[in-house]
């Protein structure tokens, strides 16, 4: 090996054979082995180059696929919901169907069983969370859906998902700017502004304290409240605001006893489920492009590991392969310088120094 010690007998005159070749042996060793550690650290780094920018994709890749698996979740929820909300639609549709209506009909718990289904159905769209693709940001004068922005790029790019409002809500809108919103089934409230402008108390709708003064034409409404009362409170030519799934209550629907409400209330549910239907195709597209942004993602992230477990599976045989292989020839060496003890002229130099055994060749 390039660098060992020369052989010199002059600096081991004194000592024993043996202890001298050992003496050399370990020499010969610790100066492979010294030349094996640096070699090796030589090798590592330039492993450790081959390796940093695979590791760079992983870095630069990793969050973007996370990101967009994160987004893969919300929209999967948000379809799942939809799919739920469906049901709903279909189990209150079927309440008002000519099948389960009959002469002795209890209208009141039809309208009861109706107002529940449609709370379940509130439930499922209605949402603050900003992340529900169904939902809006907040009960406000406005229903907007949301919209995730998620990263889809290693260098920072962005891009979103829109969602659209499914929730089911309304306003009745009166001419001085002010409007009801309902607080429950059974009551409502009026407003200067949502929610802190409240005007007056909230009010009961209840089938024995409302009437509907003439069927509205899906935007003007005149009803009455406290028409059982000494004080009754008209409003005329309202104007109903639909929301989301735009779905009512069912005294809006005449409290489900005319055949005309029914329909009224069948024609919501419908187009309800037609807008449910558009926003689930639209997250399916919206799905699909984002299930090819995430196999982009995890494919280079798989491809960086995967180069970065070659190299290290490589480095690992190539060591163990030199190491292996150097401290043959350092044995060998080593050994093969030992051997020279055996020489003659070693011999007399160590046993009669320089001038005997000079003298000694001579004769």
């Amino acid at each position: 090996m390039t660098g060992l010690p020369a052989f010199d007998p002059n600096v081991l005159f004194g000592a024993t054979p043996r202890n001298a070749a050992d003496d050399l042996i370990k020499s010969y060793l610790k100066h492979a082995q010294t030349q094996i550690t640096k070699q090796q650290k030589v090798m590592a780094s330039g492993y450790e180059s081959e390796m940093a920018g695979y590791r760079e994709d992983v870095l630069k890749w990793m969050p973007v696929s996370e990101s967009i698996k994160g987004v893969q979740t919300k929209v999967n929820t948000a379809a799942s919901t939809i799919i739920s909300m469906e049901k709903t639609v279909t189990q209150m549709i079927n309440k008002l169907s000519a099948g389960d209506l009959s002469s002795t009909t209890d209208w009141a718990e039809v309208a009861l069983q109706f107002d529940t289904l449609r709370t379940t159905l509130s439930s499922q769209g209605n949402s603050n969370n900003n992340e529900n693709l169904v939902g809006s940001v907040r009960r406000a004068d406005t229903y907007t859906g949301n919209t995730l922005s998620y990263v889809s790029g290693p260098s920072g790019a962005r891009s979103t998902v829109q969602g659209s409002y499914l929730g089911t809500d309304y306003d009745i809108r009166l001419s001085d700017g002010t409007f009801f919103r309902s607080t429950g089934a059974q009551s409502i409230q009026r407003y200067e502004a949502y929610p802190q402008g409240k005007v007056g108390y909230s009010q009961s709708v209840s089938a024995s304290n409302v009437s509907l003064d003439a069927t509205y034409d899906a935007s003007n409404l005149s009803f009455t409240i406290g028409k059982n009362t000494a004080a009754p409170t008209s409003y005329a030519s309202t104007t109903v605001e639909k929301h989301g799934l735009g779905i009512l209550h069912s005294w809006l629907y005449d409290g489900l006893t005319t055949a005309e409400g029914r329909q009224r209330a069948i024609d919501d549910l419908k187009t309800a489920q037609d807008k449910m239907n558009i926003q689930y195709i639209n997250l399916s597209t919206q799905q699909t492009f984002i299930q090819l942004q995430a196999k982009t993602a995890q494919d280079a992230v798989d491809t960086a590991q995967g180069k970065i477990a070659e190299v290290q599976s490589r480095a690992q045989t190539e060591l163990q392969t030199y190491v292996a292989r150097a401290q043959q020839e350092a044995q060998a060496n080593a050994a093969n310088a030992a051997s020279g003890y055996n020489n003659p002229v070693v011999q007399l130099l160590r046993t009669k120094g320089k001038i005997g055994a000079l003298f000694d060749l001579m004769s």
